[in-house]
């Protein structure tokens, strides 16, 4: 999925007042891949680095090992970074992880904080994946309705009991 990456916004203004004249890339486009089983989005690390990133808390950081990659048997400490990314037409203000994402190609993974604010449709038979989001200042969108029935009873019930 296309994405842009940016410095947030006061961040970039900070760097331009700065006799420092740090010189980072101003904006970075290229490819995201959508990761229903990451919490977070990841931003990689180099990534992060060029586009001068701010830091904010250092995280322990777990979870599945990229195909290819040696798994690592403890959490690795890695910093949480800001940045504005923009998907299928909207911006975001993001909290990302900075780490190593599965392919070198791609600037980063989009986690359930991104995709949980719109709606992700899979077509199997076309082999397409749609990730939109509600018009700006819009109400949510609805839950579509539920398709299985409520679960039913086993024949047991629970009750609360006193205790001293």
């Amino acid at each position: 999925m296309p994405v842009t990456l940016t410095a947030p916004m006061a961040w970039r203004a900070l760097n331009r007042h700065s006799q420092l004249e740090l010189p980072l890339a101003a904006t970075l486009r290229g490819q995201a891949i959508i990761d229903t089983g990451a919490e977070r989005s990841v931003i990689r690390a180099d990534v992060c680095d060029a586009l001068g990133l701010p830091r904010s808390e250092t995280v322990a950081l777990r979870g599945v090992t990229a195909p290819g990659r040696a798994p690592h048997g403890r959490a690795r400490l890695t910093a949480i970074r800001r940045a504005e990314v923009t998907l299928a037409g909207h911006t975001f203000a993001v909290d990302a992880l900075a780490a190593d994402v599965a392919d070198d190609e791609a600037l980063m993974l989009v986690g359930m904080d991104i995709i949980r604010l719109g709606r992700l449709v899979l077509d199997g038979p076309r082999g397409e994946l749609i990730l939109t989001f509600p018009p700006a200042g819009s109400r949510p969108m609805r839950r579509p309705p539920a398709r299985a029935e409520a679960p039913r009873a086993l024949g047991f019930a629970v009750h609360r009991t006193r205790s001293g």
